[in-house]
């Protein structure tokens, strides 16, 4: 799907309202006055009376019609967005949520001998292989496309009640790297559980995409029954709301916050980029970076388009949003890999323009309901600092929860 279409749809089903509210102010006001006059006409007042229930009964009557033409709209904007958001998905090849749905650019699998040597690098995992359903590698590393200093990441699924083991397990593996000094080239594991992995290849997640097209370490075929039973499909809605409640819509906000602030005080009067002449930089920029790459591994699926690496996110980006947003895109990948903290003012104002661009186009493929109106309120009152006000309560305990763990 070419990056017009979202514009269009949006321009479709917003014409089609206005057209529906036309006709039904219209017809509305003339049926509403109209059926005001034939009731005055059946009943017998005197002057004066007439006089004051005409016109009572005609402004009733207009205002009758003018509830009825909203209501018209109303629906009419539900109809046109269900006609544009089906046009929107036949456009994409295929029925929605078949493979012919989704484009993966494809790559040649890791040699053998690299397996080898990554299952010799996690060995001590071999005394717990009866708790452990599969292990996969996956990312550039799967592929051979590591950079120098990347991380090799290996998706560690256990059986469910293996799972508090084994995170332990790589837990303490990971702080003995952390205190030997072995942070570059180092392995990344994610450790889950069965279900979590079942209910992933059920929602379409771009995650099961990475698994799916990993290299399968270890299995004992659990990997081969979801693929079979679950076929490769874009992401459901069910599991963008989820993406945007557990972590897009507060990092969106916090990141815009946060940062935005940090420039406004670097550049104001006073401000230490004002008094050198020249941008100095500003923190924290990983936040705002990490939200556009999880907000493009849901834009880009949505759109037909499934990136394995990093570098096919920006490959994609480049053919659906332009050169632009693939520059602002490099700049992402370079800050996530470089573990950057700090942004100029001008990059700042580039990636924050193509982060709206993103978070309104998941809004629209979500729809704004009450459920997401919640969400968004919930994630800027996050980013305010007024905790108290958030209204989902499992949501406001984890957040003043955290707050409470952080030293004063």
């Amino acid at each position: 799907m070419n990056p017009e279409k979202y514009t269009k749809n949006k321009i479709l089903t917003w014409s089609g309202t206005a057209l529906f509210f036309i006709i039904g102010i219209g017809t509305g006001l003339y049926i509403g006055s109209y059926g005001a006059l034939i009731l005055l006409s059946n009943l017998s007042l005197s002057h004066l009376d007439a006089c004051f229930l005409e016109r009572t009964l005609i402004v009733l009557g207009m205002g009758l019609g003018i509830v009825y033409a909203v209501i018209l709209a109303l629906t009419g904007n539900a109809f046109v967005r269900q006609l544009a958001t089906r046009s929107y998905s036949l456009k994409r090849e295929g029925n929605y949520g078949s493979s012919k749905d989704i484009c993966i650019k494809r790559h040649s699998l890791v040699s053998i001998n690299e397996c080898n040597r990554i299952l010799n690098k996690i060995s001590f995992l071999s005394p717990y292989y009866n708790i452990i359903e599969s292990i996969v590698l996956v990312g550039s590393a799967a592929y051979g496309l590591q950079k120098k200093g990347s991380d090799t990441d290996i998706v560690i699924i256990c059986k469910d009640d293996g799972y508090n083991k084994v995170r332990e397990v790589v837990f303490q593996r990971e702080i003995e790297e952390h205190w030997n000094g072995s942070q570059k080239g180092k392995i990344e594991f994610t450790v889950l559980s069965s279900e979590i992995v079942k209910r992933e290849f059920q929602l379409g997640s771009p995650f099961s995409q990475s698994i799916r097209h990993g290299v399968i370490l270890k299995s004992g075929g659990f990997i081969e029954k979801l693929k079979k039973r679950y076929q490769s499909s874009i992401p459901t809605k069910k599991y963008v709301i989820k993406a945007l409640y557990e972590g897009i819509a507060t990092q969106y906000f916090g990141a815009l916050a946060r940062l935005g602030s940090e420039i406004k005080k670097g550049h104001g009067e006073n401000g230490a980029c004002t008094l050198a002449g020249r941008c100095l930089g500003h923190a924290p920029a990983d936040k705002l970076a990490n939200v556009i790459m999880r907000m493009l591994y849901l834009t880009l699926p949505l759109r037909g388009f499934m990136p394995l690496t990093k570098s096919d996110v920006q490959t994609f980006v480049c053919d659906i949003y332009g050169i632009r947003y693939s520059k602002a895109t490099e700049k992402v990948i370079l800050m996530l890999r470089n573990e950057t903290k700090s942004i100029r003012s001008d990059d700042y104002l580039l990636l924050k323009e193509f982060a709206a661009k993103l978070f309104r186009e998941i809004l629209h493929e979500v729809g704004i309901t009450k459920e997401i109106l919640r969400i968004l309120k919930d994630a800027s009152f996050m980013a305010r600092g007024d905790f108290h006000r958030i209204q989902d309560r499992s949501y406001r305990n984890c957040v003043l929860a955290e707050l409470r763990t952080k030293p004063s």
